[in-house]
């Protein structure tokens, strides 16, 4: 009692002491047991390094939930930015029915040809920017069709979507054509609401169907018919 009367505010201090030894015993616990993980997490990436740090240096800093907040968000961030800038576009060329080899892409479209281009990458979250540089240029170019094939999106943004129709009317406008090939059904319903079909053209837009590569061939086919 003696003690508890006179040591009073060093005894409050010892559960706190206690408490904090064992969190520093988990924590040191969690990072052995985790070390596999975190040197794979290290080595996976930049991306997942820099998140890695950074939420580690934030527990430290804030309360837990707000630093777990905060690699959420810093994950999501660099996704979407390393997504949008990791977009390219190869270049499709027919060998014969049914049958395609991929290349890089051409940087100009030849007159009276049929250029298949596919892009590869999140283009949901690519800026118009980033997709139109990468483009064939159609300057000089007429009576050619550039069939722009998107078996492997099924979804696209406001940008992209605005991105395909001023490229549809640029073409048209150059004596040019757009087709567009492998279009998922969710796509070519999202294209119907917003009225791009109209722009595009319903007949210059081909659905995926379960028979690799049957629309693009079907939209080669087509493209045919408007060079000759």
């Amino acid at each position: 009692m003696i003690i508890v009367l006179f040591f009073a505010s060093f005894i409050e201090l010892i559960p706190h002491a206690v408490l904090a030894g064992m969190l520093i015993l988990i924590g040191f616990n969690i990072i052995v047991h985790l070390r596999p993980e975190i040197v794979t997490v290290w080595h996976t990436s930049q991306i997942s390094m820099i998140v890695m740090l950074v939420t580690f240096v934030a527990t430290l800093a804030i309360p837990l939930y707000y630093a777990i907040f905060v690699g959420v968000a810093l994950s999501l961030i660099l996704y979407v930015f390393n997504t949008s800038m990791k977009v390219r576009l190869v270049q499709i060329t027919r060998l014969d029915e049914m049958r395609f080899s991929v290349s890089d892409a051409e940087k100009k479209l030849k007159s009276s040809a049929v250029t298949i281009v596919s892009p590869y990458g999140n283009i949901f979250f690519a800026v118009a920017g980033n997709i139109n540089h990468l483009l064939p240029s159609f300057e000089n170019t007429k009576h050619a069709v550039l069939i722009f094939r998107l078996r492997e999106h099924k979804l696209l943004n406001s940008t992209a979507i605005k991105a395909l129709k001023d490229l549809a009317e640029e073409l048209r406008e150059s004596e040019n054509k757009l087709l567009l090939s492998g279009v998922s059904k969710s796509l070519a319903q999202q294209l119907k609401r917003v009225g791009a079909d109209k722009v595009i053209g319903e007949k210059n837009i081909f659905e995926a169907t379960s028979i690799l590569e049957e629309s693009t061939e079907n939209a080669w086919q087509q493209a045919q018919k408007y060079i000759k």
